[in-house]
């Protein structure tokens, strides 16, 4: 490509993108600043700064109306998140006692500190029982076909990658290039080649959590080769394919897994909790936090399992020599850190990544079970918890942690102690109790942020809808100050893609019947249905109809109303086992009845909060809806008669 493609110069554009007559105001404008500031006389920088607004407005409605017209969602979508979205740069940092100011050494202060936490292999196998599974027999053969198949319908990325090739032009030349890619491809695979250029990748730092300037506060997500993406997503079928026909991955693991979530693994928990607290028994929950597992994963070590768990030789061999040798560059705006290499871990970002780890971690979960401890796995975040009924239980949960700790060292997965907690959800008053993690005493708390989700020991998720409410109603101003446009249709488009997910995210695991909880979040629609009137004109403050009004007029459903309709689908694909597994939530009997073959059996309830938990709530809300519909497995045409139902107002109450 060097030989045969000339290399050319190209001139730094302008980051404001405007057309040139609003260029030359802009630049006349800053001349007309620089001379006021000098003769103090502001009246002709005021007049022209209020003309250049005006022009700048009437170009920016014209851009969305074109935007608009288009029909495409694509191109709305990325002009509205260019709109909306913060992309502050990464100010300075600092590390010990140096300071980085320019974008090259920030670049290389953090690859400095992602280089200091891998790990060397320390040389051990430790002995573990693996699964018994049946030999993996074919080998992924790569067809070009699938491979155009596969970049037709990759989403658009303007991502740099190490092959410097944009995405748009691979895919106006995948017709021509698919046939040569799969013979590199499958070459590739036999031969157990992997070119240097798919080893290396671009980091980009993700800010977690505050203070900015600190380097250990940022997220290594790595930008891997669009080609070798490519390869992997062909290669994660079969890989994937081998593991679930073995059922490898423990049941307990909700990462990664098909039909499987962090909405499943806090259902699963939730019902567990408030079954012991409905028995009046206290709970003890350990939250592990390993310390950049992802980054840490010894290659020598997954590639013992990988072979243990019989994968073809041909995959062990090509994972082996995709892993080795590796290195990395972070990226920061156009510039880039010194080359680092990479001794341990598997790339964030990268597609096999996830599934790699699953396997690194898999009899996990079983071991911790075996104990007699209930584990809750979601990629790298476990927690374990137990009914606490004698003092023996406290023992065996102490036991499980001691577990833990040990198959972290073999593995060199270390656990972070002092980042560990333990919370205790207790219906009454009960003795607290002391649990150590490698000679370290966890820290009790009584509030966690467990997978996204604040929730207290009383179980109470009030500060988890407080803050998405405040994210929400965030989004809905960036929206309306962001946009100019009076579309309804877009101003729709808008609060349907990026401000009501927000308050309806999993909402199966904090759905409240409490008005309260109720009202605040149905303000969410209303604040934006309110500014969505004032916007379109017609209508003063005080004129402006009732929320039921607009919604109808907008075409809206309440919020409340679509909360309902997610419980009574996810109690849906649980009893159909459309997400993994739903015995563990539901105990299933079988019926003859018009409400399906199989019926949801609840116990009555002997608290408030058992009460409105997913099981019991969502659970007889299905119950009392079945007898109005015909039940069919397809969650589809469940939904939809659900919605016909509900929407006709002949639904029954949820009492």
């Amino acid at each position: 490509m060097d030989y045969y493609i000339p290399w050319k110069k190209v001139p730094c554009v302008n980051s404001i993108h405007l057309p040139r007559h609003l260029q030359n105001m802009w630049e006349h404008r800053e001349c007309l600043f620089n001379e006021a500031r000098q003769s103090g006389n502001w009246d002709e920088y005021k007049t022209f700064t209020k003309r250049f607004h005006t022009h700048l407005k009437r170009y920016n409605d014209h851009l969305e109306r074109k935007i608009i017209e288009s029909g495409n969602a694509k191109v709305f979508h990325r002009y509205l998140s260019r709109r909306i979205k913060d992309f502050r740069q990464i100010g300075c940092l600092r590390r010990g006692e140096v300071v980085a100011f320019s974008p090259v050494d920030k670049a290389n202060l953090l690859a400095d500190h992602f280089e200091s936490v891998f790990q060397e292999d320390d040389g051990n196998v430790p002995d573990w029982f693996s699964p018994s599974v049946e030999p993996m027999k074919e080998v992924p053969w790569f067809i070009a076909s699938e491979l155009y198949e596969l970049i037709m319908k990759w989403p658009g990325s303007s991502s740099v990658t190490p092959d410097f090739v944009p995405f748009f032009v691979v895919q106006r030349i995948a017709a021509v290039i698919c046939g040569p890619l799969a013979y590199i491809y499958n070459q590739s695979l036999c031969f157990g080649e992997v070119p240097m250029r798919w080893k290396h990748s671009f980091v980009t730092p993700l800010l977690k959590k505050e203070p900015s300037w600190n380097p250990e506060n940022y997220r290594p997500v790595s930008i891997t080769s669009l080609f070798c993406r490519l390869f992997e997503k062909v290669l994660k079928k079969h890989v994937s394919s081998h593991l679930s026909s073995n059922h490898i991955v423990s049941r307990h693991q909700h990462g990664f897994t098909p039909g499987l979530s962090v909405e499943t693994n806090m259902i699963e928990c939730l019902d567990d909790w408030t079954e012991a607290l409905d028995d009046k028994l206290s709970c003890d929950v350990i939250y592990f936090d390993f310390a950049k597992a992802f980054d840490r994963v010894s290659h020598k070590k997954l590639i013992v399992k990988l072979k243990a768990l019989k994968f073809h030789p041909t995959i062990t061999t090509w994972i082996s020599e995709y892993l080795s040798n590796r290195t990395f560059q972070v990226k920061i705006g156009q510039s880039f850190s010194e080359v680092r290499r990479v001794i341990s871990g598997v790339p964030q970002g990268g597609v096999l990544s996830q599934v790699l780890f699953n396997v690194f971690t898999a009899e996990l979960p079983d071991m911790l079970r075996e104990v007699g401890v209930t584990p809750k796995v979601y990629a790298d975040d476990i927690k374990i918890y137990k009914a606490i009924s004698v003092e023996a239980d406290s023992q065996e949960l102490q036991r499980a942690i001691d577990l833990t700790v040990s198959w972290s060292k073999d593995w060199q997965l270390p656990i972070a102690p002092h980042k560990t907690v333990y919370m205790q959800l207790r219906s009454c008053t009960s003795p607290t109790r002391t649990y150590i993690v490698d000679g370290v005493p966890l820290s009790a708390v009584q509030s966690v942020r467990d997978l996204g989700f604040y929730y207290n020991d009383r179980l109470d998720f009030t500060e988890h809808i407080k803050t998405r409410i405040r994210l929400a109603n965030l989004r809905t101003f960036q929206i309306f100050k962001g946009l100019s446009l009076a579309n309804k249709g877009a101003l729709l488009c808008a609060y349907k893609s990026y401000v009501r997910p927000l308050v309806e995210s999993s909402t199966t695991v904090f759905n409240s019947k409490k008005r309260k909880h109720v009202y605040a979040l149905e303000k969410v629609q209303n604040n934006f249905t309110r500014k969505l009137l004032i916007r379109l004109g017609g209508f003063l403050y005080s004129r402006i109809p009732k929320a039921a009004i607009r919604n109808q007029y907008l075409g809206l459903t309440s919020l409340e109303t679509r909360r309902r309709v997610f419980d009574l689908c996810m109690v849906h694909r649980l009893v159909h086992g459309t997400c993994g597994h739903g015995s563990n939530v539901f105990k299933l009997t079988h019926s003859r009845t018009r409400g399906g073959c199989m019926k949801i059996s609840l116990a009555r309830p002997k608290t408030n909060l058992r009460a409105s938990s997913f099981t019991f709530r969502a659970g007889s809300d299905y119950l009392r809806v079945v007898k109005n519909i015909p039940v069919s497995s397809s969650l589809a045409q469940f939904k939809r008669q659900v919605v016909k139902l509900l929407l006709k107002g002949t639904g029954p109450n949820v009492s």
